[in-house]
C-alpha cells in the first residue's frame, strides 16, 4: 500500500507542477510577441512623444488629429492633466517626461504629460485585444487540465489493470479454484496486496489440505481401535473367568490410550497456527540448552551423541518452539535408531558478520527411501517400512510447520556417516 500511496503523490504533484511550468512557459513565450515587449511598441512610444511635442503648442491640432485618425486609424485625444487621474507614482513618472502605458481588458493606451498646456495627449493604439486573452487564457486553462487528467489516467491504467487481475483470481478462489494466485510484479503498485492475498490464499488452501488430510487421517486412525473396543466389549459380556476379564479390559485400556493419543495429536497439531503465531526470540546457547533438553525430554537407552564447537554457539529464536521442533526430531531418530542418534552443531561461514548454525541429527536405523523422501513431512504420512512403530506420523510435518516460523531452513535426507536418516536445520546469521 505504501507504493501505491507515494506514486500517487508523485504523480499528483509532478503533473501539477510540470504542466503549470509547461504552460507558464508557453504563455511567456506566447507574452513576448505582444507589443509591449516588442519593436513595435518601442516606435508607438517614439511617436508618440514627437507628435505630443508637435502638438503641445499647435494651434490647429484638432484638425491635425482627425485627419490623423483618419489617415493611420489610430486615436489621439487630450485631456486636462487634473481629470487624467492615476496615482501619483505614474503621475510624476508621466512629469517626467516618460510615457505611461495603460492596459485595460478591451484596449492599450499611450499617455503622455504635454508641459506646455498643461494637458495630457492620449493615444488608443490599434491593437486588437478583447477577445484573445479571454480566448487565450480558456485554452490554457483546459490544456493544464487535460494534461493533469492524461497523466493521471496514464497512472490509473495499470492500477486498474492490476486490480482487476486481483478481482479475477479471488473470484477464482471464492468459487473453490484454491490454486489461484495473483502473478506478481516487481513494478506493481499494489505488490504488496497482491503478495498479501497469494499469502493468504497459500493459507486456505493449507488448512483446506489439512483439514482433508486429518479427516482422512482421523477415519483412518480411529476406525482400528474402534473396532477393537467393539470386539472386546463384545467379548466381555461373554466371559466369566477373571483372568480372561482382566486381558481384555488391559486390551480396551489400550485401545483408549490409543485414541486419547490421536486426538491430542490433532488438537497439538491444529493448534500450530499462523494466525496465533507469537514468537518471543532470545539468546539461546545451544552446548547448554541442547544437553538439558536430551536429559529432561529424551527417556531411552539409544545412545544419543553431540558433536559441538569449542565456543558457545548462540542462536536468536524462540525456546519453547525451537525445544518443541528439536523434541520432535530427536523422538523421531531415538524411535528408529538401532543404537546410536548423533547431533552435530556446525558453524557455517563463520568467518563472516552473517555466520549461520547448522544443527543435523542422525541416525543409525534402516533410513528413508527415495520415493518416501517427499512424503515424509506429510501429517498422518508412515512409510509402509514402518507401519509397526509407535506414533501418529506427526512429529517431521510439525517440526517442518515450525521450521518455517523460525525462519529455518529444515531438509531430510539419509546420514553417510551412521547409514539411517538425517534431519538438518540451518538457522542463518542475524
Amino acid at each position: 500500500m505504501k507504493p501505491l500511496i507515494l506514486t500517487l503523490i508523485f504523480a499528483v504533484i509532478a503533473t501539477t507542477i510540470g504542466a503549470g511550468w509547461a504552460i507558464s512557459e508557453f504563455h511567456s513565450r506566447i507574452n513576448r510577441n505582444q507589443p509591449e515587449n516588442n519593436q513595435n511598441l518601442m516606435a508607438y512610444k517614439q511617436l508618440g512623444q514627437a507628435i505630443g511635442k508637435t502638438l503641445d503648442d499647435f494651434a490647429h491640432r484638432e484638425e491635425f488629429v482627425s485627419h490623423w485618425k483618419n489617415k493611420n486609424g489610430i486615436d489621439i485625444s487630450f485631456q486636462d492633466r487634473a481629470l487624467f487621474l492615476v496615482p501619483d507614482n505614474l503621475a510624476q513618472q508621466s512629469k517626467n517626461g516618460e510615457p505611461l502605458l495603460l492596459e485595460s481588458t478591451g484596449e492599450m493606451s499611450l499617455h503622455y504629460y504635454l508641459q506646455t498646456s498643461n494637458q495630457v495627449m492620449s493615444i488608443v493604439l490599434p491593437i486588437n485585444k478583447v477577445s484573445q486573452p479571454v480566448l487565450l487564457n480558456t485554452a490554457l486553462t483546459l490544456l493544464f487540465y487535460l494534461l493533469v487528467i492524461l497523466v493521471l489516467l496514464a497512472w490509473l491504467y495499470p492500477l486498474i489493470r492490476r486490480l482487476m487481475k486481483l478481482q479475477k483470481t479471488a473470484n477464482q478462489l471464492g468459487t473453490g479454484d484454491l490454486s489461484s494466485r495473483v502473478k506478481t510484479s516487481q513494478f506493481s503498485y499494489i505488490s504488496s496486496i497482491e503478495n498479501d492475498f497469494n499469502r493468504m490464499a497459500n493459507q486456505i488452501q493449507n488448512l483446506v489440505d489439512d483439514n482433508r488430510l486429518l479427516s482422512r487421517a482421523v477415519s483412518h486412525n480411529l476406525k482400528t481401535p474402534i473396532t477393537r473396543l467393539r470386539m472386546g466389549i463384545d467379548v466381555l459380556e461373554e466371559k466369566k473367568d477373571e483372568s480372561e476379564l482382566d486381558k481384555y479390559i488391559k486390551r480396551i485400556n489400550y485401545d483408549l490410550d490409543e485414541m486419547e493419543s490421536l486426538v491430542n495429536t490433532l488438537l497439538h497439531y491444529s493448534s500450530l497456527d499462523e494466525f496465533n503465531l507469537q514468537l518471543k526470540k532470545e539468546p539461546i546457547d545451544l552446548r547448554e540448552f541442547i544437553p538439558k533438553l536430551i536429559e529432561n525430554e529424551i527417556s531411552t537407552s539409544i545412545k544419543v551423541k553431540t558433536s559441538f564447537p569449542n565456543d558457545s554457539v548462540i542462536i536468536n529464536t524462540d525456546p519453547q518452539y525451537f525445544a518443541m521442533c528439536l523434541t520432535n526430531i530427536l523422538a523421531n531418530a531415538v524411535q528408529h535408531a538401532k543404537s546410536t542418534v548423533k547431533i552435530t552443531i556446525d558453524l557455517k561461514n563463520k568467518d563472516t558478520l552473517q555466520a549461520s548454525v547448522s544443527i543435523n541429527v542422525e541416525d543409525d536405523g534402516t533410513g528413508i527411501s527415495e520415493r518416501d523422501l517427499p512424503h515424509v513431512t506429510k501429517p498422518f504420512w508412515r512409510s509402509q517400512n514402518n507401519t509397526g512403530t509407535n506414533g501418529h506420523g506427526m512429529g517431521l510435518a510439525i517440526v517442518d510447520r515450525i521450521s518455517q516460523w523460525l525462519n529455518a531452513e529444515f531438509s531430510i535426507g539419509n546420514s553417510t556417516l551412521l547409514g539411517g536418516a538425517s534431519v538438518h536445520m540451518l538457522f542463518p546469521g542475524e
